[in-house]
């Protein structure tokens, strides 16, 4: 269902639409165009470079704009994934929760709309959610070892 809701309005609704979205691929375009990174009259510039790297690539590459909220759809799969495997790695013999739980996350309004615009706020997302799975490893490691390093 996730992918449904985000590819259909990824594809439906005019770039552009999303709040701020038009600032977010002015920055990657930045990027891509003068390789060099935003000065101090360009909006979002206080925001970390690396979603913009990535979309500014393929930007590079000829993708049209609207490619980039496919990078931002990714990100929302790589966020619902980590999440699904940390309540796994939590309640290994109860895995119709994390299927329920990344379900429940994956149907978020709010998880769809970011992961089907051109935003950073995907990658944060994803980012987190990584955060949250290796910090669970970690916390529930029995000893620390060269293999959890």
């Amino acid at each position: 269902m996730y992918a449904v809701i985000t590819v259909t309005y990824a594809l439906s609704v005019p770039v552009g639409t999303s709040a701020d979205e038009l600032a977010h691929l002015n920055y990657a375009r930045l990027i891509s165009d003068h390789a060099a990174l935003p000065g101090p009259t360009v909006t979002e510039r206080q925001q970390p470079p690396l979603y913009y790297l990535l979309s500014a690539g393929l930007l590079r590459l000829g993708a049209a704009p609207v490619a980039l909220r496919f990078l931002s759809i990714v990100l929302g799969v790589i966020a619902i994934a980590c999440v699904g495997l940390t309540v796994h790695h939590l309640a290994p013999r109860k895995p119709w929760l994390a299927v329920g739980t990344a379900a429940a996350m994956a149907l978020l309004p709010g998880l769809q709309f970011v992961s089907a615009s051109i935003t950073d706020d995907s990658l944060a997302a994803a980012v987190g959610a990584l955060l949250l799975l290796v910090t669970t490893h970690v916390a529930m490691a029995p000893r620390p070892s060269r293999r959890l390093l």
